[in-house]
Formats: C-alpha cells, structure tokens, sequence
C-alpha cells in the first residue's frame, strides 16, 4: 500500500498517510465523483461503490466503509485485492482496539497516537506489526492517566523499555498429544513470552481469571418473490475474549467440527493440532480477539422472518402492503449442522427497507406495530419493529398505505411502465442466544494454571444482506 487516505462521508480528509513516497490527493477524485454523485440521487454514501477499482494505468483504488468513515488505499503495484482489504480492516480493528468507537472526533483528538499506530502497522508499504497484543507493547492506548503523566514529565507515547527479558515464574505448557510444547516462557521476542508466542504480552495478572467465547454469526441471502430462497450463506467467527493470567493454555471443542472445514484461524491456533483432532489449541493472546472465522453455504437456508410484501405500481399511484413475524423453520429449528431447537423466536431491531422508484415522492402508511415511515431524502420506506416474538399475540403484524407520484415526473418513466418495475426489500434483525448454522461449543478446558477461571459463551445470529424481490 502506497497511501492510506481516511475520508467522512461528505468526501472530507481526516488522515492521510504516505509509506512510498508522496501521492497527490488527485488520486481520489474518481472516488470523490462517485461520492457527489450518490449524494445527488440521495442514495446513502458509499452505496454501488466498487471496493476495488482503477484510477488510471499507475493506480488502483481499495476502500471499506465502516461508522460513516472511509478507509481508502492506494497502491502503484499489482497486489492481491483480498490482502489490501484485508489489510484496511486490520488497521479499523486495531483503531477500534486503541480508540473505543472510531469516529472522525476521535481520530482527530488523537492524531499522534493513530499516526504511531500506523507506523508499526505498514513498513515502506508492507504490512508488519498487525496484533493488538504487540502494538500495545510498543505505544501505549490513550488514557486519562497517560495523558497526565506526559504533560508532568513530557513523555513519549512509545514505550521506552521492551519486555525482552524471560519471565520466570511462567511455566510451559505441557505437550499435546505428544507435541512438544517449545521454549514457552524463554524470553526470546519482543513480548518476552517466547518466539513462538509472539501473539501475547508477558507478566499478564488479573485479579478475577476469566474467559468468555462469543460464537457470531452474519447471514446473506436472497428470497424471490415466490418466498423460495435463490441464494444463501452464513459467515461467522468464534470472538475469544481472554481476562487470564500467566500463560494458559487453552482447548476449545464444537460438536460439530465439519461446520468449520472452510475456516481462517489466528496464528495462535495450533494448526496440526485441529487437522489431526479438530479441536481448537492456542495460548491466547491477551483480552478480545478472534480466534476463527468460517464461512458455510446453503442453498436451502431460511431466514427466521416470515416476510409477505406486495407492491402494486399503477399509472398514477401505488400501494404497499407487508406482513412479518417469526418463523420456527426447518433452518432454524435444525440448522446446517443440526442445532438445538427453540421453543420461542425472538428477534430484536427488525428493520425492513423498501427503496422507491425515483418517480415516488411520498407515501401514506400504517402500521399495527413499531413505526413506519417514507424518507424523502433516500427513498426509501423504512418499517422499524424493536422486537418480534413467536409468543406475542398476534405473532404477526402488518402495514400498509398508498404510494404518490411526483407530480413533475409523472408519465416519464422511461421505457418501463411503472407496473413493470421490480422492487427490493432488505430486512435487517438480531437473535441473541442462537447460531443458525448449528454451530455449538461442546468444552472448553484452560490449563497450564493453577486456578479455576469462570468461563461464559454466548451466540448470536444477525442479518446481513438478506434481499426479498417484490
């Protein structure tokens, strides 16, 4: 990556960093354009956008949208696109790590910080330090007690001295299954854990020892107007979440281990240990991180949301009608890998979003539950429902209004009647407590300490691209 530009969505530069020497801003122009011109149509900044595209013959343009922010790379020579993604989602992963929530506020209070950061992260355009645990070593996250400390003594953010002596109170972990377990503890590497666990930070004490595995999952899929599903997938990753002292050694077992045959795994994972026995062994790195991340397709999947939309374009006005509720489907009840059945369905910040022809300007709607409404300014009809229940009487609800036309455009529809246009709706909700792929955490063991850690696991299943044609 030859610069890395952070953008808001009005297109403003908030950082700007160069590792291969200087490029104008003028690289960013073609993305700017598209920017003005989805601000124009009122569609939501970023929207369409291709993540990868060519500038000109010398550049190639990367960006990721995430809270309102742009991140934009820029790069002069032919690289994998998935590694410059990849790379961007890094550095916002290690900025959430430093900073809380990133916003354009926070980046510019901590300019100083962030430009350290950067930095360590990418060398002469390469990328080099990306684990939290290791930058941490090295620059220290804003705090309330830094910032004293460095207007009383005039401190630097970077750390003056490095753990590279051994801690000798750390004792190895035992071999695996005959697997021997290396210099843990010898001190080589920057953390003084050791070489080969590079990933943690030494001398690690907590007061209460705990550990929690959050199993999260994302959904895309599309249903057609008939509610057969055309395509679906599930993406989703196993958060880890260490609060433990010393260097333990973690074992984490699923009931159902083919589920994670398409996976990416931390470095941390014993990678022989999982072929061999399919189960998860790491000394884990100090505090959140993701330890896995799996990706399943299912043609057959359904979402747990019996949506029923009808839209009617007529010459000169339309109508809407939907009704929604929870569905205790074979996908749910059972799922890919055949997880635990659910008595009751409960879905949490349901949002169904219905964008308009650009001939609509306005809409009159009712609805018997939670709040809807036509946004002028994305077209767009938006239903909100906090919560929807199998045990909620009715268990369903229900919308519906008449759409008007814009008045000044009425007739000129281009060559497609309004009759024959096709609409869209996107849903969007939460499941808390339930893993739609079936994937179900069987044990999780934590040795090579002396004390009892409290350990938790939670799962959720939320939406991410799931599409009804109208």
């Amino acid at each position: 990556m030859d610069a890395l530009f952070i953008l808001n969505d009005a297109g403003s530069f908030i950082v700007e960093k160069h590792f291969r020497g200087r490029i104008g801003r003028a690289v960013c122009d073609p993305f700017l354009d598209l920017l003005q011109t989805h601000a124009e149509r009122g569609w939501r900044a970023g929207d369409a956008i291709p993540a990868v595209f060519s500038h000109d013959r010398r550049h190639t343009l990367f960006h990721i949208r995430k809270h309102r922010l742009f991140y934009l790379g820029v790069t002069r020579v032919d690289v994998s696109p998935l590694t410059m993604l990849e790379l961007l989602e890094r550095i916002h992963s290690v900025l959430v790590t430093y900073f809380g929530e990133v916003t354009e506020d926070t980046l510019r209070s901590h300019f100083s910080t962030l430009y350290l950061v950067l930095d360590e992260m990418v060398d002469s355009g390469l990328p080099a330090i990306t684990e939290p645990n290791l930058l941490e070593m090295l620059i220290s996250p804003p705090s309330v007690l830094n910032k004293v400390v460095q207007v009383v003594s005039g401190s630097s953010k970077v750390l003056s001295e490095l753990a590279w002596g051994s801690s000798g109170t750390n004792q190895p972990p035992q071999a695996n299954m005959g697997e021997p377990a290396g210099p843990f503890g010898s001190g080589g590497g920057i953390t003084g854990c050791g070489s080969d666990i590079w990933w943690r930070r030494a001398d690690v004490v907590y007061a209460g020892n705990e550990v929690y595995v959050d199993i999260n999952e994302t959904m895309d899929c599309i249903i057609d107007s008939h509610g057969q599903t055309v395509a679906a997938s599930i993406a989703g990753e196993v958060v880890v979440n260490s609060k433990l002292s010393g260097l333990p050694d973690l074992t984490l077992t699923v009931k159902n281990p083919s589920l994670l045959d398409n996976s990416s795994f931390h470095p941390c994972v014993r990678l022989h240990r999982y072929e061999r026995d399919k189960v998860l062994s790491f000394v884990p790195p100090d505090g959140e991180f993701t330890v896995c991340r799996y990706w399943l397709s299912d043609p057959t999947l359904q979402p747990p949301i019996n949506l029923q939309p009808s839209l009617t374009l007529m010459q000169t006005s339309g109508r809407l009608e939907l009704r929604v509720g929870p569905k205790l489907s074979v996908g749910m009840v059972g799922g890919t890998g055949g997880g635990t059945a659910h008595t009751q369905a409960v879905l949490e910040k349901v949002s169904i979003t219905i964008p308009m022809p650009e001939f609509v300007s306005g809409a009159t709607l009712t609805a018997t539950a939670g709040t809807i409404k036509y946004k002028s300014d994305t077209r767009a009809i938006v239903w909100s429902i906090p919560k929807l229940s199998s045990d909620q009487q009715p268990p369903s609800h229900y919308a519906e209004g008449t759409l008007t036309y814009d008045g000044a455009k009425e007739g000129s529809y281009g060559r497609v009647a309004p009759q024959e246009l096709k609409c869209v709706a996107d849903v969007s909700f939460l499941v808390k407590g339930w893993a739609i792929s079936g994937v179900k955490l069987d044990t999780l063991e934590v040795s090579s300490v002396s004390y009892q850690p409290y350990k938790g696991c939670r799962y959720s299943t939320q939406a991410g691209h799931i599409e009804y044609r109208l």
